[in-house]
């Protein structure tokens, strides 16, 4: 008998999708990239394209790889997100062009960071692969069923299900995250800052160190997965510093051997010795190089350390409550919700979900914040700004697709200042706080600038933000639009100015820790001396400073009561905070797009006209039979098409075969799945007369 079973099922039930139809996508060449980029991320595409080419050869040597066609590179601007992407199989790096604003990371300029580490995954993994790069893996699987009694039906229902990949790579995250955060030993695009070294110091002093196997796998909670990220990159730079840069090159070599599947032996194959063994002798060098650390008391009073991130404090007018940003009953540590601590009642109460960025007071009962909102058909997530009633309880969305980030309200000025981002460059905006918000730009950053808070001094607008590697404090005078900045070789953030005390308070990285640091009008001063980090100062019109505190693995929240009588040392700090102005530092060899970077691209309007094929053999065991066969995916490197088939057959010419389409150029996703299995089966008629 013969078995045949069809299913189409068209295009009349489009699914919906963020396709994001209305954007005009362009690309253009260079000598080893193709850059993808909407008129939206055009800056970003250029900027892109002129570290690329800068970092191709040392990469491409260093692992002595080559990818077989240009890498082609996206850059996207659709949401308020931040990351990067490296799919080595299609030799293509997906990137978002807003900046990371990660509280566990440094600040260093965005698109230099994010393309060399990408680029590295592609370069690296490149060279472990122990197969073709079209041929991700191979595939073992395994289907039994229940014994059937009736002869009508072919199988009962299945009991047995196994589905097994064999990978065509096979590289540890630790490794794979280490060597992309290293680089090569010519650039600083990410270094071991001071964030990195905070992370690693405390788990070093509170024995929270992941031992070597846990470092092998993501999937963590919390901090969990930084943790991979932070000592893989660590633990990388340990071995480089033991057998130099080219020992990367030979255990991703003997990574790409077929029948390898262990970095213990392509370490053990490329040094002669045992990695775990070396990874004790880092551990002990940790232990020794973290002993003159030691936790320190600051007469400071934690008041909130649930949860793994509790951020931002900002003091109302009669400091009797603080707004602060909170992760506790979340996994993952950047879901954050907006609280607000009673003193009186000396406890605390979630006020707004999925709150991001400074909060700020308006008056004792309205409070103005940000948070992501769906803005458009397309389903771009932008920020925007609300605002809230403490005693009605009520929210009012006050902006819709602004892009608008971390107010700032001053109330003898009755204006609002947020930030505002667009193709990968922050820039202040600012409005009038009335019924019918007006915002204008104040700055005029073009160049990948980016922001993290803004605050008033009278009639400046002091904010921190990173051009290269680092942040510094600037100001930007409301009146004449003046800036000044204060730059140097550390990190300086987070300002916060109290004019009743006429301080400005900040966090900085000095001698590898931060700590909190202010200058009134005769002094400047520490205020803290902390083993793991202090962040975000707020003070209260009485003088008291919250904080964020990082200690044990978390950020928790702190209480400083008297300003005055707890600075720890008399800094008499350098001569530039009196001018509050110093020429730029030139510390690293970053790149900056220049606006006159484009005339010599030659710009083309992209249309899907080739497809990307990858292949998976697969060898599958069905109802007691090998029915080898394959699978295959293929999509144009923006994914605008995709098409996902499989065939499998048998020696008694049993035929399993399925595709699908989808087309994501139209607002809604248009898609064909067909199905076809024929069965085989003998059987014998007996017919009495």
């Amino acid at each position: 008998m013969k078995f045949i079973y069809c299913v189409i099922f068209s295009i009349i039930f489009a699914q919906f999708s963020d396709n994001h139809p209305e954007l005009n996508w362009m690309f253009f060449e260079t000598e080893h990239f193709v850059f993808y980029f909407h008129k939206e991320t055009e800056r970003s595409a250029i900027e892109a394209s002129k570290v690329a080419e800068l970092i191709y050869k040392p990469v491409t040597d260093l692992y002595n790889f080559h990818p077989n066609s240009k890498t082609a590179i996206i850059i996207k601007d659709t949401d308020d997100y931040s990351n990067g992407a490296a799919m080595f199989f299609d030799n293509k790096i997906e990137i978002w062009a807003k900046p990371m604003d990660f509280d566990l990371r440094g600040s260093h300029r965005w698109m230099q960071d994010v393309i060399t580490h990408e680029f590295v995954h592609i370069v690296q993994i490149g060279a472990a692969m122990k197969y073709s790069d079209k041929i991700p893996a191979f595939y073992f699987q395994i289907i039994d069923y229940e014994d059937e009694k009736r002869d009508d039906v072919l199988y009962g229902y299945p009991n047995q299900i196994i589905s097994s990949p064999i990978p065509g790579t096979s590289v540890p995250p630790w490794f794979a995250e280490g060597v992309a955060q290293y680089m090569y030993n010519q650039v600083n695009y990410d270094f071991w800052d001071s964030h990195r070294d905070m992370l690693l110091r405390d788990a070093v002093l509170n024995n929270r160190l992941y031992n070597y196997n846990e470092m092998n796998s993501f999937g963590k909670k919390g901090l969990g997965n930084e943790l991979v990220y932070n000592q893989g990159f660590a633990f990388v730079n340990y071995i480089v510093s033991q057998y130099g840069e080219d020992i990367l090159r030979d255990i991703t070599e003997e990574l790409a051997m077929p029948m390898n599947y262990s970095i213990d032996r392509a370490f053990k194959k490329a040094t002669n010795d045992n990695i775990k063994e070396v990874f004790q002798d880092f551990y002990y060098y940790l232990e020794d190089s973290y002993a003159r650390f030691n936790s320190k008391n600051n007469n400071a009073v934690i008041i909130e350390e649930e949860g793994l991130s509790n951020i931002k404090p900002v003091w109302s007018k009669d400091g009797s409550k603080l707004l602060y940003l909170s992760d506790k009953n979340h996994d993952f540590f950047n879901k954050t919700d907006l609280f607000l601590y009673d003193f009186k009642k000396d406890s605390s109460d979630k006020i707004v979900s999925g709150v991001k960025g400074f909060p700020s007071w308006v008056n004792d009962s309205t409070i103005v914040y940000s948070k992501i909102n769906i803005v458009n058909q397309s389903g771009s997530k932008f920020f925007d700004l609300y605002k809230y009633n403490l005693n009605s309880e009520e929210e009012t969305q006050l902006t819709y697709g602004k892009r608008l980030y971390s107010p700032s309200y001053n109330s003898d000025l009755n204006k609002i200042a947020a930030i505002h981002q667009y193709d990968g460059t922050s820039n202040i905006m600012v409005s009038d706080l009335s019924d019918s918000l007006n915002f204008k730009q104040l700055t005029g950053y073009d160049n990948g600038f980016q922001m993290f808070k803004v605050d008033w001094s009278n009639d400046l607008i002091i904010y921190d933000g990173v051009s290269k590697h680092g942040r510094d404090i600037y100001s930007v005078d409301m009146n004449d639009l003046s800036k000044t900045e204060k730059s140097s070789l550390t990190d300086e953030r987070d300002p916060t100015f109290s004019g009743d005390q006429n301080i400005l308070m900040w966090s900085e990285d000095r001698n590898e820790v931060f700590n909190l640091y202010y200058k009134g009008d005769t002094s400047s001063s520490k205020l803290t001396d902390v083993s793991g980090g202090a962040f975000y100062p707020a003070i209260s019109t009485d003088g008291k400073v919250a904080f964020s505190l990082f200690e044990d693995g978390k950020y928790k929240l702190a209480i400083i009561d008297n300003l005055l009588d707890n600075n720890t040392v008399d800094q008499g700090l350098d001569d530039e905070w009196d001018s509050f102005l110093i020429e730029v530092d030139s510390r690293t060899d970053n790149i900056i797009q220049e606006a006159s970077d484009s005339l010599s691209l030659n710009y083309s309007d992209y249309s899907v006209k080739t497809l990307n094929t990858l292949i998976m053999p697969r060898l599958f065991y069905d109802y007691k039979t090998f029915k080898p066969g394959f699978y295959t995916f293929s999509s144009d490197v923006l994914n605008k098409v995709s098409i996902f088939s499989g065939v499998t057959i048998n020696k008694i010419k049993d035929l399993d075969m399925f595709l699908m389409f989808e087309n994501y150029t139209y607002m809604h996703t248009p898609y064909v799945e067909l199905f076809w299995a024929t069965r085989i089966k003998k059987r014998i008629i007996i017919i009495k007369i």
